[in-house]
């Protein structure tokens, strides 16, 4: 059923690039892989494409764990900044080698050119086609798995190959509808395209109901499916999917990295720690799974095991950016907001056009009242890729500013980009609170904040982000022992988080409370908090004059 073309699989190829005049390839490899020609024009192909370049990637992510000198560009970042060449891949993230291509498909025939490239020469170094009739049983999968690793010039050991080929299936139909579902997959923001994928997977299943990649696939696309409807009955419907697929084939690790995903959503952090070390016995360089652990370390109040495993994942691989991102959120919350910075300048040298990075710096310099280099960071994050996070962070700069309005404007645009996300329905309020002509607007806008809210806290009882935001919300309905009763459950959780230390002194101010008011503020201050912004808070006007409070500020204003 398979035709080979060209076939480069080498035992030992050191030794014989020598012989047949291979190019040299860099010893340090940063790979990006290319969007894929789609020579058929139909939309199934472009699926099919699409979900190629998701699965290769992948495949290649875990060549990772056995060359240490090896690193994959996410698809993902691929597909966000619309990367569609070697040039843009270097200039984008300093990718070095970079592998496009071509697929011809049909009903009869399948017909794959991969091409690798010289990022920085522009020059092909090396180019193979595989093609496929579609008759009887097929490896294809796997022959492009190995032809990947030949081009590369990776030598793969038995056990290696055995991970790499897990979970596969050799009913070409089935592989066919497999990468369809994956490349509808990869568009999750939108209903339709998850529909679609959950019934591709399906047809896989039904094609080979062994096929535990599939189940995974069905799984994951259930996961989804959640995400974007809030709706708690597809959560239960991804973990039967994903448990089947380790029932199949247990050396899955995305699988255990989605069990772990679904736990932790849904406030299991115990259980989201063990599906994620699982993934890491089987694949230890798997950033996901690296990632979401130590997220699951934040949610049990657990920080030194949070900083130490970024510091152990960016020891591994120093290239890899999103490691260097999650440590300067682990800062952020902690309130070291320099150590954030450096990180996240540490990120933007390694991925000059990411958007997320430079939205965040935009965050750091807002919090160090330094408004102009805020404004300019989300500015270029949004000429970058406009993304309703730097417009929800302008809103905020904004309002820090007391220029409600315009506030009020860049909450509608963080909206018209996604307007499922409570944080930005209840900014959005508090800001049509403060602007006489549209206060009417403010109480309907808090109430769907709070029905949001609440919906995601109905699935993560112990979200400290909802139970924070429902704090604030009930606050300015004016029912402050609900905000209060919120605020008592999210310090329970978090206990050092010195935001929710401040939010807490702002609401016992509102009931008159002033002795646990000043508590609260004197527990912030000696976490690292601003004493200017502190002074500044509308929320502490009415602690003006005190005297406990003024030598409060004054003590932590001359330690700092």
């Amino acid at each position: 059923a398979i035709t080979l073309l060209i076939l480069l699989v080498w035992s030992n190829f050191s030794t014989i690039k020598k012989w047949v005049g291979m190019p040299a390839l860099p010893d340090e490899k940063h790979i990006a892989v290319l969007p894929f020609t789609n020579v058929t024009g139909d939309e199934n192909s472009q699926a099919f494409c699409d979900g190629l370049i998701e699965v290769l990637t992948s495949k290649m992510t875990q060549f990772e764990q056995f060359q240490q000198s090896l690193l994959v560009i996410p698809a993902s970042e691929i597909r966000q900044l619309d990367v569609r060449s070697a040039s843009a891949a270097r200039k984008q993230f300093n990718a070095n080698l970079a592998i496009s291509g071509s697929v011809v498909r049909t009903e009869k025939k399948l017909q794959l050119t991969m091409n690798l490239i010289d990022a920085q020469k522009l020059t092909q170094l090396n180019s193979v086609v595989l093609t496929d009739d579609f008759e009887g049983t097929s490896d294809f999968q796997d022959r492009v798995v190995t032809h990947l690793a030949g081009m590369l010039q990776l030598n793969l050991l038995p056990e290696t190959q055995r991970l790499l080929v897990a979970g596969h299936t050799s009913n070409p139909g089935a592989y066919d509808y497999y990468i369809r579902g994956y490349g509808y997959l990869r568009d999750h923001d939108r209903l339709e395209n998850i529909e679609k994928a959950i019934d591709l997977f399906h047809r896989a299943i039904d094609e080979d109901s062994l096929y535990a990649l599939a189940w995974s696939g069905l799984g994951e696309a259930y996961w989804y499916k959640y995400d974007e409807t809030k709706d708690a009955q597809w959560i239960d419907v991804a973990k039967e999917k994903c448990q089947r697929a380790l029932s199949l084939n247990d050396l899955l690790a995305p699988v255990h990295v989605t069990l772990g995903i679904l736990a932790k959503g849904t406030g299991k952090y115990e259980q989201a720690v063990q599906d994620f070390k699982h993934a890491l016995e089987i694949d230890p360089v798997n950033s996901d799974a690296l990632r979401e652990l130590a997220g699951a370390y934040v949610r049990l109040n657990q920080p030194e095991k949070v900083e130490e495993l970024y510091l152990e994942a960016i020891e591994l691989k120093p290239g890899h950016w999103e490691n260097y991102y999650e440590l300067a959120l682990f800062y952020y919350r902690k309130g070291d907001y320099a150590q954030a910075e450096k990180q996240y300048k540490i990120v933007t040298e390694l991925s000059p056009q990411n958007y997320k990075a430079v939205r965040n710096l935009g965050v750091i310099y807002l919090l160090k009242e330094q408004y102009e280099k805020a404004q300019i960071m989300c500015e270029r994050s949004i000429a970058i890729k406009p993304n309703y996070g730097a417009y929800a962070n302008l809103g905020l700069i904004y309002f820090t500013q007391q220029k409600y309005k315009e506030s009020a404007r860049m909450y509608e645009k963080a909206l018209e980009l996604n307007d499922n996300f409570y944080l930005n329905w209840g900014n959005l309020a508090i800001s049509y609170d403060l602007i006489p002509e549209e206060k009417e607007k403010a109480k309907p806008t808090f109430l769907h904040a709070i029905d949001l809210a609440e919906k995601q806290l109905a699935v993560n009882p112990n979200n400290i982000k909802c139970l924070r935001s429902l704090a604030s919300y009930y606050s300015a309905l004016g029912q402050f022992d609900k905000s209060i009763h919120y605020l008592v459950k999210a310090l329970g959780l978090a206990p050092d988080d010195v935001e929710l230390m401040f939010q807490a002194a702002g609401r016992y101010l509102e009931v008159g409370n002033r002795e646990q008011a000043l508590y609260f503020v004197e527990r912030a201050l000696q976490n690292g908090y601003s004493p200017h912004k502190i002074k500044q808070s509308d929320s502490m006007k009415s602690l003006g004059s005190d005297r406990d409070f003024i030598a409060l500020l004054e003590k932590y204003s001359r330690s700092n």
